[in-house]
């Protein structure tokens, strides 16, 4: 026998066990087959020696591998997502159930279907906040591929009226919060710190911004451009300066203006690139972002940000795969942190924490 075995059967050997018991050690299925805690003990310390790896693949295509749980997670995931998905692994790992995460672009949906397939997945976790209109029919393709396999669709973007196309009748669900209120209660929270002077992305605000008008606000907003074109990837920081060149022009020498940013990094990048340029932030440009990533408490100012729910959801989805009953459709709601980008005015002038 080789000094590295390569082979179950060769382990097998090893032992004087049969192919059947290391098998049943390797998937965790040793405590149900009567196999001792010790053996299994020995077997798990020997394969982790020799840096065996068995072909899982080959396994799965003939049907012999189960995987509880499949993570789907963008190709490219969102910032705020990141520690999500860290602590849903971390808690997958704790509590010793099999997974697989799969990266998926909407070009490789159908090939996700058949992994899915070949792995027996019983439940999927599906980070959603990329499935859109322009998707909608290819996700929903998706999820009837995998009759039998109940999906809990994360960070949903709420409102939709599509929620129903997705949500296949069975055990599917989907948490998430309502972008619309969540965008409604920042804009009331800039509001609400005296500023009467807003400089907002175009489109993101304009049904909110008649009826804040409506209940007697008469401030003035200017609007820019958060469009930097699909011909090259961007970095969050590079949009931030961009977003900073596009604001020079609005600095006005004797008003503060709020701005807002939809994107944490974006906003620290954007506040370094206006201070490079000898503009006061907060004294002329104020500033609320969206995401509250834990770090942004720390950055040069500490961030005024809108925190997403993500504990609340990640609860939900850890009572889901627990098979514990919840809800079809769970939104939540996000909070903001308040930091020193977003000073309280009067009269116009920022009120000094001293």
């Amino acid at each position: 026998m080789s000094k590295t075995p390569g082979k179950v059967t060769e382990i097998a050997d090893h032992f004087h066990v049969s192919r059947a018991t290391i098998s049943y050690i390797l998937n965790d299925k040793w405590a149900a087959r009567g196999i001792s805690k010790a053996t299994a003990e020995k077997v798990l310390a020997y394969v982790k020696e020799i840096g065996f790896q068995p072909n899982v693949l080959g396994l799965a295509l003939r049907g012999k591998t189960v995987k509880e749980i499949a993570v789907i997670i963008p190709a490219t995931p969102l910032e705020h997502h990141k520690n999500a998905f860290f602590n849903l692994i971390g808690e997958l790992e704790r509590r010793r159930k099999s997974y697989v995460v799969l990266p998926v672009t909407d070009e490789k949906l159908p090939e996700t279907v058949q992994f899915l397939k070949m792995y027996r997945v019983r439940k999927l976790v599906v980070f959603s906040v990329g499935i859109n209109a322009a998707n909608l029919d290819l996700w929903e393709g998706f999820f009837k591929g995998i009759p039998g396999t109940a999906s809990m669709l994360y960070d949903f973007p709420f409102p939709n009226a599509d929620v129903d196309r997705l949500l296949l009748p069975g055990e599917n669900a989907a948490v998430g919060f309502d972008r619309m209120l969540a965008r409604g209660s920042v804009l009331e929270f800039i509001i609400g710190r005296g500023y009467d002077n807003l400089i907002l992305p175009k489109g993101l605000f304009d049904g909110l911004l008649k009826k804040t008008c409506k209940r007697g606000w008469k401030g003035t907003v200017e609007f820019y451009d958060c469009d930097f074109g699909e011909h090259q990837p961007l970095s969050l920081f590079r949009m931030g300066e961009l977003v900073a060149e596009r604001l020079m022009p609005l600095v006005s020498p004797d008003v503060t203006k709020a701005v807002y940013v939809n994107d944490d990094r974006m906003a620290a990048a954007m506040i370094k690139q206006l201070r490079s340029k000898g503009v006061d932030v907060p004294g002329r440009i104020a500033v609320v972002s969206w995401d509250g990533l834990p770090e942004s408490n720390y950055f040069t100012p500490p961030l005024t940000t809108l925190v997403v729910p993500h504990e609340e959801m990640l609860a939900q989805v850890l009572r889901w795969l627990s098979d514990e009953k919840t809800p079809r459709l769970t939104m939540f709601t996000p909070t903001i942190r308040e930091g020193a980008s977003l000073p309280g005015l009067r009269g116009g002038e920022v009120i000094s924490d001293q």
